[in-house]
């Protein structure tokens, strides 16, 4: 191979070395923000339930204190109204904690995927410049006595 062909091939293989280096830092980019967010929909979920132990609380005392069936009745339909807007608060936050886990997946996966691309990449840019070297010390032409 000449050495104009050594050079253009390990351009080639740098421009696609530093491609697959971007591509892996967008994709940790990327696994970042989905981290940020599952923290804060967790942090919205601890938030939900502190409220619900809260309100849950402040209902069951009202109800311990209640006089009369109709009062009674009244705050138990508020506390399983409640409970059920607390149970769909969280379970929506809950799917969307998973539709989250399911692309940092996707994402962990094309991260693999490009860590062996760039290392096969590496190998054949090792093995064009050994490559090359060998072309040229075979290109210097050997003395008697000195090579």
């Amino acid at each position: 191979m000449g050495y104009a062909l050594f050079a253009q091939r390990k351009l080639v293989l740098i421009g696609l070395i530093n491609s697959v280096q971007m591509q892996q830092t967008q994709r940790g980019d990327e696994q970042l923000n989905l981290s940020t967010r599952t923290l804060s929909l967790q942090s919205q979920i601890t938030n939900i339930q502190t409220s619900q132990a809260r309100e849950l609380s402040v209902l069951y005392n009202d109800l311990a204190s209640a006089d009369g069936t109709d009062a009674r009745s009244s705050i138990n339909s508020l506390i399983e109204s409640r409970q059920a807007l607390f149970d769909s608060e969280i379970s929506t936050i809950n799917n969307q904690v998973y539709q989250t886990s399911i692309k940092e997946n996707a994402i962990e996966m094309e991260v693999k995927r490009l860590d062996t691309k760039l290392t096969a990449l590496q190998k054949m840019l090792e093995k064009t410049e050994e490559a090359e070297s060998k072309a040229i010390e075979k290109s210097i032409p050997k003395f008697n006595g000195l090579g």
